[in-house]
């Protein structure tokens, strides 16, 4: 599929699709839970073979971002996602990665978490599981990206904010359940006022 851009003399919609080296027309480019699926126990294939699905989509996202436009990427925490090193795949497609923060399905109305090795069933009665596991409780982190040449000198830094307790955290940005009704997916962080 040849990308989304903007055209000078517009049809009916006011987009066609055109060549990589037109303006793209989307402000912000979202893919959440990339995966390739599959059942192979060989963890580096799984890890080379998500990163490949992740290098083609930036690639194949980048003629169809806006100028100033941002793509965010989400992940689950932890192993193997950690592995994919999705911050470093973008620098290699000229993007700059400016933040991340914890992704919250709630923002999503009528969100639900589709696993890609499909449903899990009772090993006894071989029915669907009811108490099968649920994706949108499992933390993930939501990854911004702009291209190199359009992002802010410096990418902001991640803020300290307390936990509980009075603990600092020098991690990326801790944000309390309440604030989920502040979220926006259509602005650039996610957070409105931001």
């Amino acid at each position: 599929m040849k990308p989304f851009t903007r055209k000078s003399a517009s049809n009916h919609r006011g987009y066609h699709m055109a060549a990589p080296t037109k303006t793209g027309i989307f402000n912000r480019i979202l893919f959440n839970f990339p995966h390739v699926g599959g059942k192979s126990t060989d963890r580096n294939r799984q890890v080379r073979y998500n990163q490949e699905l992740l290098v083609a989509f930036f690639n194949s996202a980048l003629p169809s971002l806006a100028p100033k436009g941002s793509i965010v990427v989400t992940l689950f925490e932890g192993d193997p996602y950690t592995l994919w090193n999705v911050k470093d795949l973008g620098r290699h497609a000229g993007l700059q990665a400016l933040e991340s923060f914890r992704f919250y399905s709630h923002a999503y109305p009528g969100y639900k978490h589709a696993r890609t090795a499909g449903v899990i069933r009772e090993k006894k009665t071989g029915e669907a599981s009811g108490a099968a596991w649920k994706g949108e409780e499992r933390a993930a982190r939501s990854f911004v990206f702009m291209r190199k040449d359009e992002a802010p000198e410096e990418a902001p830094a991640s803020k300290k904010k307390r936990k509980r307790g009075g603990e600092e955290s020098d991690s990326e940005e801790e944000i309390e359940v309440s604030e989920v009704e502040d979220f926006d997916p259509n602005e650039a962080g996610g957070w409105v006022g931001e």
